[in-house]
């Protein structure tokens, strides 16, 4: 072991949310050349022989969470139109046609990957315009990336035609394939939005380049409407239709699926992002949680964009997924805590494809770690822990947390980032638009 690069994080309650739930009341993880050591309980020797310490002082520790689908860069956005009609067409494609740059997308992200980071999110899946804008960010804050380079059939702020966009997102997947934090991939924005014959090119493009698809899949009315029009029953069995479900399929929101959808989206191994706030927020509805779990589909959390959901927070995902499903079932007992809570890790890990590397705290994952502040009211009294932080903890409860053993929050302080700059530009950017 090299003394100069491991770290012990001792006297703390350790979910670890692996597939047994094994939890340690007094537990400790080891942590070398940015992996997890050991995890267990009751720590037995001298924790001086690690280069750093870190005594929890009984606070909770989960593995750093999952936020399986968002927009990084529409921070910039957040809080316009949140009650306007027609939203998308009427309000959001305008103003990305107008705002959105390179630098916009740079300090967008970096104010989220900033907000992400001080709430316990340590890996995201992004899809956005100038994508590596959004890697160059995360690199930089060091947060984990999922990075989908968006394409569309109409002009985007970073591409004129479809072509354009399958070129750029070829460079970017490039570019970045050999990141340690960065894991590129190409991201259709939806059925709707793109013709048979280029989603059938995304198809192949993610097997040319061995890439995740990360998709908007049965949201809305209007993209119902949209399949409806074109024969077919849905937006899955669509997809389905052009060989388009698979592993490598990161499928956001479905909302409006039906048990068939269900059977297709288990069949081929498909992964769900379940985005609650945004989705209810946008009176869209929301996916069917229970009968997904219930089909042993692979779900995780997602905020949607901070312009969707206002903010990039998984503690309000969390407090409102169960209970939504609870509501419309009739039933208080339908998902407890500690599914929700895997939802928000392992579960999330392997809806992006990385549940062998991180999402839960075992030997050998990526040390990739939340640590809670034990002298938080909301910690208070400890009964259930899985219990307190699905519903009672909150982002400003959040202490310390690491990527790959490296502490990039300390003492809810940033690390390799200037919080009051990062802010301060967002502010003197968007004081520059004239037209908000």
């Amino acid at each position: 072991m090299d003394p100069n690069n491991s770290t012990i994080i001792i006297n703390a309650y350790i979910l670890t949310m692996d597939e047994h739930l094994n939890a340690y009341p007094n537990g400790y993880v080891k942590i070398t050349d940015g992996l997890i050591e050991a995890v267990g309980q009751d720590f037995q020797g001298s924790p001086e022989q690690y280069e750093n310490l870190l005594d929890a002082k009984g606070g909770i520790v989960i593995p750093g969470m999952i936020n399986c689908h968002t927009h990084a860069a529409m921070s910039l956005f957040r809080g316009l139109g949140d009650d306007e009609p027609d939203r998308l067409y009427r309000y959001i494609y305008p103003l990305e046609k107008e705002y959105v740059t390179p630098e916009f997308v740079r300090l967008g992200s970096e104010l989220s990957c900033a907000e992400m980071l001080l709430s316990g999110t340590t890996f995201f899946a992004d899809m956005y315009f100038f994508e590596e804008e959004v890697a160059m960010a995360a690199e930089q804050i060091g947060i984990r990336v999922l990075a989908g380079q968006t394409v569309m059939n109409r002009p985007l702020p970073d591409a004129d035609h479809f072509e354009d966009g399958i070129k750029r997102a070829e460079e970017f997947c490039r570019g970045w394939k050999d990141s340690s934090l960065v894991e590129p991939c190409i991201a259709p924005h939806a059925p709707y939005s793109l013709e048979r014959n280029q989603l059938i090119q995304i198809m192949e493009f993610s097997k040319e380049h061995q890439t995740d698809v990360q998709m908007h899949v049965a949201e809305s009315e209007r993209e119902e409407k949209f399949i409806s029009q074109l024969g077919e029953t849905s937006s899955v069995s669509y997809l389905n239709s052009l060989n388009l479900l698979n592993e490598r399929l990161l499928a956001s929101h479905c909302i409006r699926i039906n048990e068939a959808d269900i059977q297709l989206l288990e069949e081929h191994d498909c992964r769900v992002s379940h985005n609650p706030v945004a989705n209810t927020k946008g009176a869209h509805g929301t996916c069917p949680l229970y009968e997904l779990l219930e089909q042993k589909i692979i779900v995780g959390l997602g905020t949607d964009g901070p312009m969707s959901g206002n903010n990039l927070d998984l503690f309000r995902q969390m407090a409102v997924a169960a209970p939504l499903q609870k509501n419309l079932k009739g039933d208080r007992t339908l998902i407890d805590s500690k599914q929700i809570l895997s939802l928000a890790t392992l579960r999330g890990a392997e809806a992006i494809g990385k549940g062998g590397s991180t999402g839960s705290i075992e030997t050998g994952k990526w040390a990739d770690l939340v640590v809670f502040d034990s002298e938080s009211v909301r910690h208070t009294p400890l009964h259930d822990p899985y219990s307190t932080v699905v519903y009672s903890l909150q982002a400003s409860d959040v202490k310390d947390v690491f990527v790959s053993g490296k502490q990039v929050v300390e003492n809810g302080i940033l690390v390799n980032s200037d919080l009051n700059q990062i802010t301060n530009k967002a502010r003197q950017f968007i004081s520059k638009w004239p037209n908000l």
